[in-house]
């Protein structure tokens, strides 16, 4: 084939020079294409080409702002007349894709579930609304600290809230992957609401289906103690906040975790861990009565969402110390 074409050239020169001049047409319009695109700011991929999008078009633009205060409005209203789970679902779904606009672009698409108490306890109206967003797409190093720290909104008398929490789809299949109870939790029971329900099913079936080390899973649990206590010395060596009590709460929840996955079989299933993603199964079967006090201490802290901390300094200081002494005997 090649040596015909070669043959056509050589007794047909004006065939010879219109390939050329195709060839400098299409090589230059290439070039030119990823010049335009480097200056105006797009991410460029040579081999494979990809271009990405225009940087302009990732701000956030005043309407799609307003709409998604205007949503967050309407949900403290629905808070505040303690309407059914439904109402609030819609509201945090419009809230999501408002916010997926404005904060998340680099992902192309996402996934809303509720969880927690208002899935896992038969109620109508609960007090606690949990929301988790799964971001599928790209991973942008900008994006963590917002995806991080989530959202709480509460209604007027802060007697009823929701919580919504986003997290990197490839990152919580790996916890899963890992073991990790809370996850496992999450996958055990959960209301889908919005967004790709076939990924969402397939990490279902991940946690349904996978043998775990149960080892591997204490060693995951015990990585996670040193940034707990980093974050508890540094805020009681200068200011506490509601950090400190999420933090002291970690870190009793992941100490009770780590206890019961040492008596586990090695593999083990999620059947066998899920259990332990709930504070009220883990604490029920701790002998230790100084732990259950400074447990449940923490756990209303968390849970009724102190704000104003700088009062409980000393009794946190004194949680701290008992959580300090169990985990000598644990890890």
């Amino acid at each position: 084939m090649g040596d015909l074409l070669l043959e056509i050239l050589k007794s047909n020169p004006s065939a010879y020079t219109i390939l050329a001049i195709l060839v400098v047409v299409l090589a230059t319009t290439y070039v030119t294409i990823f010049i335009v695109a480097f200056f105006q700011g797009r991410e460029i991929q040579l081999y494979p080409p990809r271009i990405g999008e225009y940087p302009g078009n990732l701000q956030p633009n005043k309407r799609t702002i307003r709409s998604e205060q205007e949503t967050i409005n309407k949900l403290k209203s629905a808070l505040d007349n303690r309407e059914r789970g439904e109402s609030i679902d819609e509201q945090v779904e419009s809230l999501v894709r408002d916010r997926m606009r404005n904060k998340f672009q680099a992902y192309s698409d996402f996934i809303l579930i509720r969880y927690g108490s208002s899935v896992r306890f038969a109620s109508k109206r609960p007090k606690d609304f949990d929301y988790l967003v799964f971001l599928l797409g790209y991973d942008k190093a900008e994006t963590r600290k917002e995806y991080n720290e989530g959202s709480v909104i509460s209604s007027t008398d802060s007697k009823f809230s929701v919580d919504i929490q986003y997290k990197d789809y490839n990152s919580f299949c790996f916890a899963l992957i890992s073991g990790l109870p809370y996850e496992h939790g999450i996958m055990h029971k959960y209301k889908y609401l919005a967004g790709n329900e076939g990924y969402l099913q397939w990490m279902k079936k991940l946690s349904e289906n996978i043998l775990l080390d149960s080892d591997y899973i204490v060693e995951s649990l015990s990585n996670r103690l040193d940034d707990y206590k980093s974050i508890i010395d540094n805020d009681l060596a200068s200011e506490i906040n509601f950090s400190t009590v999420i933090a002291l709460y970690s870190l009793a929840s992941t100490l009770m975790q780590i206890s019961y996955c040492k008596i586990l079989p090695s593999p083990c299933s999620s059947e066998d861990i899920i259990p332990f993603a709930f504070p009220e199964n883990m604490l029920a079967v701790i002998p230790d009565n100084d732990f259950r006090k400074a447990f449940n201490q923490i756990y209303n802290l968390f849970k009724n969402g102190a704000t104003e901390v700088s009062i409980y300094k000393h009794d946190l200081i004194e949680i701290y110390s008992i959580l300090s002494t169990f985990a000598n005997g644990v890890v």
